[in-house]
């Protein structure tokens, strides 16, 4: 997941700055592969010898949070919004940082840089297989906080460096938000609502996705961009230490 992501940037980046028609070449070349994707999937062996109806199944959407595992669930759903708030930050405004506050307009650069995001993201998930998954999410949490503090910093010094540095805290925050967070929603769900729970939990990433990012849009309209991502670094950290402290008194 995280490789294509990356990739994905990194392509893209490169294909505009170096490559013709900036603006479409990126999508032709993402129709393409995406076409050669479907008909490998079209191609695959279907693995449920008796599939079911798909008269017989609901398409109803179920979510919910049982009450008895609700104090639980706080940590698991900020760490997932908070480490989707970051990945979405990057894949959407680290370009417009770089280009307006450390005067970097390479558009392969803005792409390498979420490219390190990735990469970081995935060796860290291989490199993390061993630790449980509450201290994974309780890893996440506390770091979620210097990369905030680190990705200001970069604003406020124009410092590629520091961005760089930033970026790779980033990654590390994610993929360990990624691979704990989940883990501790279904180990908390009762078996017989799993769904529901899980549904309830990926809602709260998605809106983590996309929801301070359209904040932060917001804001920069109004006041500086540097002090708008101080206002997303303050939330984080607010979420943060909420999570912290729910995750911390909660064991499984």
């Amino acid at each position: 997941n995280f490789f294509g992501l990356g990739l994905g940037a990194l392509a893209a980046g490169l294909l505009a700055e170096y490559a013709p028609w900036p603006l479409r070449l990126t999508f032709v070349v993402y129709l393409a592969v995406l076409a050669l994707v479907a008909a490998l999937v079209w191609r695959t062996r279907e693995t449920i010898s008796q599939p079911g109806k798909l008269a017989d199944i609901s398409m109803q959407p179920r979510f919910s949070v049982p009450g008895e595992i609700r104090a639980g669930f706080v940590a698991p759903a900020v760490t997932g919004f908070g480490a989707m708030a970051l990945v979405g930050f990057y894949a959407a405004l680290a370009p417009s940082i770089l280009a307006q506050q450390l005067h970097v307009t390479n558009h392969a650069l803005a792409g390498a840089l979420f490219f390190e995001l990735a990469i970081v993201a995935a060796v860290t998930i291989l490199v993390t297989t061993r630790l449980s998954s509450r201290s994974t999410m309780l890893a996440a949490l506390a770091l979620m906080i210097p990369t905030v503090v680190l990705v200001v910093a970069a604003q406020v010094f124009a410092s590629m460096a520091i961005m760089i540095a930033a970026t790779a805290f980033c990654g590390v925050a994610a993929a360990l938000g990624y691979r704990g967070r989940l883990q501790v929603v279904n180990q908390i769900a009762p078996a017989s609502r799993r769904a529901e729970v899980v549904s309830a939990f990926f809602i709260c990433c998605f809106c983590g996705n996309a929801l301070p990012v359209i904040g932060i849009g917001i804001l920069s309209t109004v006041i500086s961009a540097t002090m708008a991502s101080l206002a997303f670094a303050g939330m984080i950290t607010i979420f943060s230490l909420v999570a912290l402290a729910f995750g911390a008194r909660y064991a499984l």
